[in-house]
């Protein structure tokens, strides 16, 4: 039979396992920032490029959105590149550190609530002599 004796109090022992919890996450997500960030980006422009919109933009049919908005089919392939990379380009992470109450956190952020990065891209306009279709707005 093998008796163990514990010295230390309930909270002392539950505030060491905190801290080396803590620890470990903390080492295991700021090695990982980049390579979080990396994933979040293929991620979202897979799922950029999957989605009807996008794809629509890409059709050579009249009634695609391409075709709506009198986008000239030699500038598609360019304009979902370029919405592709501003999502992309876009994300952010912070890492707020774990302490020893086990409060922290990874936040990602994929895209700016203005949507300042799309609205922005040139290829977000059509110029026709009247004027200027922001087609992306």
């Amino acid at each position: 039979m093998i008796t163990i004796e514990l010295l230390d109090s309930i909270n002392t022992i539950q505030r060491n396992i905190n801290i080396a919890i803590s620890n470990v996450i903390n080492e295991k997500i700021n090695n990982n920032q980049n390579r979080i960030l990396s994933e979040c980006k293929t991620l979202a422009g897979n799922w950029i490029l999957a989605q009807p919109e996008i794809m629509s933009l890409s059709s050579t049919s009249p009634d695609s959105l391409a075709g709506q908005f009198g986008l000239p089919a030699f500038s598609i392939s360019t304009t979902i590149s370029s919405i592709k990379s501003a999502v992309e380009n876009a994300i952010s992470i912070k890492f707020i550190r774990y302490n020893q109450k086990l409060r922290g956190g990874l936040e990602i952020n994929f895209q700016p609530s203005n949507f300042s990065n799309l609205l922005g891209l040139s290829q977000g306009h059509v110029i026709y002599r009247g004027g200027d279709l922001h087609w992306l707005d």
